[in-house]
């Protein structure tokens, strides 16, 4: 008669080939881990080379506690399903049912190993969320007010962010990823010029604007942004944004290392040839017979100053006057 197998072996078995299994996940998730964070290390150092001594410790301080906590998180596992196994076996040697507490160490482990997923999720996303776009663009928006750039520019880039956000929603500046800023070029190419400024548009987003325009005649559509427009004005001030403020709180820009292409549908820019030498001086010699002081000396102001016509007529007597040198 053949003898039966006691239960608590079949259990212990059933138990141990689990934890096996679990074992060997945590392994390869533990290897996978350390490949990504040294893949992670590398691409930092490349996007950090030129920054401040400072910032290059803190986000090496902030990469090691995140190594240190996944490590305090598996070793946490592994302590967890050795008291489980050595619960068990205990309980075999002396003939004793399995404990409850059993459940409730299992019951431990699960947490623990979702722990450690969580965490190995929240690296593989470009490690714990940074502050909001709109945020950072405070920061830099407060920041550039007060280094004697154009305040005009400061605000135009501002709006430009700002436009993105309206496209691409409001989320940590390290979730933000390459195709999102392509789409946005993309949309860019459709989107009819100042449109904010025509009451046909009122009320209207970018995309809605786009989207409107096209559904136009093409003998009654208004002109687009031109390309040069979309790379100026929209894709230069998010690369500027981007690659400040990753740099600040130690992450990698989306937009290092590649290029936002402008659709071939961007309108062409117009191209204006100079007024070339002789015929300045033809216009000089006109604009000195006339009688009008203002129609004699904007000619040569524009010229010298580089300044508009729209520019130079509010100009008073006072905004006149001698420098050194």
């Amino acid at each position: 008669m053949a003898q039966k197998q006691d239960p608590r072996d079949i259990i212990i078995a059933e138990l141990q080939a689990e934890v096996d299994y679990l074992m060997r996940t945590m392994k390869e998730v533990a290897d996978v881990t350390d490949q990504v964070m040294e893949e992670q290390d590398r691409l930092h150092a490349i996007e950090l080379e030129n920054q401040g001594l400072r910032l290059r410790a803190e986000s090496h301080e902030r990469e090691n506690a995140f190594k240190r906590e996944v490590n305090t998180v598996y070793s946490s596992f592994i302590a967890t399903q050795t008291s489980v196994l050595e619960t068990l076996q205990r309980g075999k040697a002396t003939g004793a049912a399995a404990p409850e507490s059993v459940q409730t160490q299992l019951e431990a482990l699960a947490r623990k190993m979702a722990c450690l997923n969580q965490s190995v999720e929240i690296m593989l996303d470009g490690g714990h969320p940074g502050p909001l776009l709109s945020e950072a663009l405070e920061h830099w928006f407060k920041v550039r007010s007060g280094l004697g750039i154009d305040q005009k520019k400061v605000d135009t880039d501002y709006n430009r962010v700002r436009d993105f956000i309206s496209y691409a929603g409001d989320k940590p500046i390290n979730r933000y990823r390459y195709l999102e800023f392509q789409e946005f070029a993309n949309l860019l190419a459709h989107v009819p010029a100042s449109f904010s400024l025509k009451p046909e548009f009122k009320g209207m987003t970018q995309f809605e604007a786009a989207a409107h325009n096209r559904s136009l005649d093409p003998l009654k559509r208004h002109k687009t942004l031109t390309g040069k427009t979309i790379e100026s004005n929209y894709l230069s001030p998010l690369n500027m944004i981007f690659h400040d403020m990753c740099a600040h709180h130690g992450f990698r820009s989306p937009l290092a290392n590649v290029s936002i292409r402008i659709s071939g549908e961007a309108r062409a820019s117009t191209d204006r040839l100079p007024i070339e030498v002789p015929e300045l001086n033809k216009w000089f010699v006109h604009a000195a017979k006339e009688s009008r002081g203002d129609s004699k000396w904007l000619p040569l102001l524009g010229t010298v100053a580089g300044a508009r016509i729209g520019e130079l007529i509010w100009l008073q007597k006072k905004d006149i006057y001698q420098v050194e040198g």
